[in-house]
């Protein structure tokens, strides 16, 4: 915040949780709310109110964003495997990152973490989810990637026995440059380079 005149003031109730907001409409709407004079003993009470919740629930709250950032981008990963196209490993990882994520914040609620925080119908919702279902996914996505070697070779690889063929055709194309060495050891060898003395023509 600045005073009139340009000079940046030290510290504002804006400063303090504008940072704690994702979206731009979010950040809008707090600074509507903070400069909006109030008559209202009411809604100044509730005011008051919610910045004890926002002040009692910090690192909640930080968990909260990550939470609405991975969300966004996790909706498009799974836009692209109902859509049956090509993921990346590190999306794969993202959706590990998320249901790991969801599940703390599952637990945090479960423990009391989040205080005065009933109101948000949206996230009650989900964190009345059960976490069997995130953690059934982190374990299938897991046990299915081998992210190791994923990472190392830049592409999506799969655990040995998940699919009978793709293990063989993995064991096909390791195995091909073996051949193609060997291959190129014959062609070069004398019996392979044998001068070829008559010729056929086919009609």
């Amino acid at each position: 915040a600045s005073h009139i005149g340009g000079q940046k003031e030290g510290i504002s109730l804006f400063g303090l949780f504008v940072k704690h907001i994702v979206t731009a409409g979010g950040k809008k709407t707090l600074k509507k709310w903070m400069q909006r004079p109030l008559t209202d003993l009411g809604i100044i009470n509730k005011r008051l109110e919610s910045v004890k919740i926002i002040r009692e629930n910090i690192q909640s709250f930080q968990r909260i964003k990550d939470f609405l950032k991975l969300f966004s981008m996790v909706c498009g990963v799974l836009k692209k495997l109902k859509d049956n196209a090509k993921c990346s490993y590190k999306e794969y990882q993202l959706i590990i990152k998320f249901c790991k994520l969801m599940n703390n914040l599952i637990y945090s609620k479960q423990v009391g973490e989040f205080k005065g925080l009933e109101g948000l119908k949206s996230l009650n919702v989900l964190l009345e989810m059960n976490p069997e279902i995130f953690q059934d996914v982190i374990t299938h996505v897991e046990v299915a990637i081998d992210f190791d070697l994923s990472k190392i070779e830049d592409r999506v690889v799969i655990n040995v026995g998940i699919d009978e063929e793709l293990a063989h055709l993995r064991q096909t194309f390791d195995n091909l440059p073996d051949f193609l060495v060997s291959f190129k050891i014959y062609i070069y060898s004398p019996t392979w380079q044998q001068p070829c003395k008559k010729i056929y023509i086919f009609r």
